[in-house]
């Protein structure tokens, strides 16, 4: 089960003035399901897939961030699109994927306070709605829904090594059956790199994100992911990067809860101060929950490219 794979961003600021910003961020993913998602898997279906159906992410966000002394606030709003290409069959039957097309507008507030220059506390909280273009799934439920999830968190930079942020809270989506149970967790999101040397750099984050699912009586999919990278500069255009990290996906409703764990090697390739080259192999360990089926192991091999002025 090969598949394409593309993740793209285009971001920027406008600085209107020494303590007000203009965000602007366009994105676009092309990607599928894990091959061992239940969300592959149907009782209707009479045949294995023949290949794994593309989903394409667009989206855009803008946003404006203002200063006041050691206030800060900022607003975000994003308008994203997901779109499911149809399900081809071995036996050569297409199914529709239509049901999982959905629009999210949300928006995001973030107010901070700087105590000093190496500590700023933030809290920040989000609102979103998922609209479906069909009203129901294939399942006849009703799966748009509205989130809201609040962080508390921290910027740091501490002894000229350690920056980032790091911030933990919590998330309830709801959604418009009232069969479907609503999602909710503790969550966290954020990074913080540490810099012991002038050549080597580690990274740990997190992140947390509420995916849509179509299994029968499950409401959504809770993901939560931890990884660590290190970096090492081989030389000033050679730099080495090793990986590895650990995710869970709980779908609330069934009892269905996978495990995920990868490992990733790579090197960058600097071509000129603005252009720089990448190359990476990845393998990934999915373990399914007991009896599931859903257990499955894949090798990766990822090109990449990176225009920075």
């Amino acid at each position: 089960l090969n598949v394409p794979f593309l993740n793209s961003k285009i971001d920027g600021r406008i600085d209107v003035t020494r303590d007000t910003q203009i965000n602007l961020e366009a994105r676009a993913l092309i990607n599928t399901d894990n091959p061992g998602s239940p969300n592959l898997r149907s009782p209707n279906l009479q045949a294995a897939l023949a290949k794994l159906p593309l989903n394409f992410d667009v989206g855009d966000t803008i946003g404006v961030a203002q200063q006041f002394n050691r206030l800060s606030v900022s607003f975000k709003g994003t308008f994203d699109r997901a779109t499911y290409d149809a399900s081809q069959f071995t036996d050569g039957t297409t199914s529709s994927n239509g049901d999982r097309n959905f629009d999210q507008w949300a928006g995001i507030t973030r107010i901070g306070y700087e105590i000093d220059p190496s500590m700023k506390p933030f809290v920040e909280v989000q609102a979103d709605e998922r609209i479906h273009d069909e009203q129901f799934d294939r399942n006849d439920l009703e799966r748009d829904s509205v989130g809201v999830s609040a962080l508390l968190g921290t910027a740091v930079n501490l002894f000229g090594t350690l920056t980032g942020e790091m911030a933990a809270g919590y998330v309830d989506r709801k959604y418009q059956d009232p069969t479907l149970p609503n999602v909710t967790g503790v969550i966290a999101n954020g990074a913080l790199i540490w810099q012991p040397t002038g050549l080597t750099t580690a990274k740990l984050a997190a992140s947390s994100q509420v995916y849509e699912t179509v299994l029968d009586d499950a409401s959504g999919e809770l993901s939560r992911d931890v990884s660590l990278e290190v970096d090492h500069a081989f030389r000033t255009w050679l730099i080495g990067i090793a990986r590895g990290g650990y995710g869970n996906d709980n779908y609330v409703g069934v009892p269905i809860s996978d495990n995920r764990w990868f490992a990733s090697a790579g090197i960058v390739y600097k071509l000129t101060r603005e252009m720089q080259m990448n190359a990476q192999v990845r393998q990934d360990w999915q373990i399914g929950s007991p009896g599931s089926g859903l257990s499955y192991n894949a090798t990766s091999f990822l090109l990449g490219l990176r225009l920075q002025r």
